[in-house]
């Protein structure tokens, strides 16, 4: 159960600060207005890739991204104790075609949950949540970067420690 609301209330966070901002995930520049409020800031991506959550096929490794530095904080100090974790992806593919990978992709490699359309404040971004197990959480957000085109790929791993 804490892992459901725990999953419930990063997502709504995610897609009302990211959809607030105007960025949602991609590498973008000045947020300015309500971005600023947020603490908007650039993430270096951890290195490699999930064992579990594959890239989509063809995409390039980004090595930051720009997130609210709030949501950021918020999930991390959610965790518990456990971790989190960011990866970066851009391709030429369409957001339908990248949300509609990972949507196979992540069942296939045993999690459940689905993509939402719209759900990060712009028309074309998508957000997937999912779940693995009790503790572990993905959320992986879709969108076009207004300044190059690109479809920005980002998936945030959440590990919660186990409820005693």
């Amino acid at each position: 159960m804490r892992t459901l609301v725990f999953l419930l209330l990063a997502a709504l966070l995610a897609a009302t600060a990211l959809g607030a901002t105007g960025c949602c995930c991609a590498p973008c520049g000045d947020l300015g207005g309500l971005g600023d409020l947020l603490g908007a800031s650039t993430m270096t991506t951890s290195p490699g890739d999930y064992a579990d959550i594959p890239p989509y096929p063809g995409s390039q490794r980004l090595n930051e991204v720009a997130i609210p530095g709030l949501v950021k904080t918020l999930v991390e100090s959610m965790t518990g104790g456990g971790s989190f974790d960011v990866k970066g992806y851009g391709t030429g593919a369409s957001t339908t075609d990248v949300a509609a990978f990972y949507d196979q992709a992540m069942a296939a490699n045993g999690w459940s949950g689905s993509f939402s359309t719209g759900s990060t404040g712009t028309a074309s971004g998508q957000m997937g949540q999912f779940q693995k197990g009790e503790n572990t959480i993905a959320m992986i957000m879709v969108d076009k970067d207004t300044d190059t085109g690109q479809t920005v790929i980002i998936i945030m791993r959440m590990v919660v420690p186990a409820s005693q």
